[in-house]
């Protein structure tokens, strides 16, 4: 399987050189993508999640609240600094809880300086005020840069945006390797995939940070993903041996004898006593890129 994470995902699936496409359910390209009948039916696997950052000494009282508007309404009332982050995301968010909380004035606390990411972060800070932002780019750059900053509101759904998976339409762009495709999105949306997904922690968080069946956080993933899958293999007893030049197990668990992992650059091995979970995924084999 080779992986590519690019905005442009979609362009590369019009081109044939994707199979399946993971992005954002309101990615710039998707509706296009779908009406034009290139992509089969999106199905939900994940939402990413973004949160209101804030300072540790939580001037506004916001800390663990689950209702995000409540919590920017008790930012205005307090005065509190607001950082706009002006990504497209975090904008659309601040606009929303702005006129969901009754169109505050905005004079003295509400900054739209046209920061975005870290920069926002850093401005909200300095002000000791608060900002919204991804959580996990924002847990990965409290964990690079030690800021004193901490995700304040997290669990309102409102700061989830759905991600889906797309099919690419075989009838209409040619040399899509579509079982192999729907294989993958059925292997996404399994209840034990999306179980041990849901119980992942990354970076110290105490919260999920990867949300399937658009139930909770943030996924893991960066962006938007193009997926070219290799051609199936048979099932095999015992486990099929083959190589692959450039390439390596997907699920990163095939052992030796000893128990060592291996990722040999030049070969994936599936040896006898690799996990049931790995066997499953003998098909599919992810390319070094």
């Amino acid at each position: 399987m080779k992986v590519d994470s690019r905005q442009e995902v979609y362009d590369l699936a019009r081109k044939g050189q994707a199979d399946l496409v993971i992005s954002h359910y309101g990615h710039s390209q998707a509706d296009a993508f779908f009406t034009e009948g290139l992509g089969l039916l999106p199905r939900i696997v994940f939402a990413n999640q973004s949160a209101l950052i804030g300072p540790l000494a939580d001037p506004a009282g916001v800390r663990g609240l689950t209702d995000a508007v409540a919590a920017f309404r008790r930012i205005a009332d307090t005065r509190s600094p607001f950082v706009v982050d002006s990504s497209e995301t975090e904008r659309y968010l601040a606009e929303f809880l702005w006129e969901a909380a009754g169109r505050p004035d905005r004079e003295d606390w509400y900054f739209d300086d046209g920061l975005q990411g870290p920069e926002a972060v850093r401005d909200a800070a300095r002000r000791g005020g608060y900002t919204l932002w991804g959580l996990v780019p924002f847990l990965q750059f409290r964990e690079r840069s030690g800021i004193e900053m901490e995700p304040s509101v997290v669990a309102d759904s409102l700061f989830q945006r759905f991600m889906v998976c797309v099919v690419v339409n075989p009838e209409r762009i040619k040399g899509v390797n579509v079982e192999g495709a729907k294989a993958l999105q059925r292997y996404l949306m399994a209840p034990a995939t999306q179980a041990r997904i849901r119980a992942f922690r990354s970076l110290g968080s105490s919260s999920d940070v990867v949300a399937w069946g658009s139930q909770q956080q943030r996924s893991v993933l960066a962006g938007s993903l193009a997926l070219a899958l290799l051609p199936s293999y048979e099932d095999a007893s015992p486990p099929l041996t083959r190589e692959i030049p450039g390439s390596y197990c997907t699920m990163g668990t095939c052992r030796t004898m000893t128990g060592t992992p291996t990722r040999t650059p030049a070969r994936c091995k599936f040896f006898w006593n690799c996990s049931e979970e790995c066997r499953r995924q003998k098909r599919f084999k992810l390319f070094s890129v």
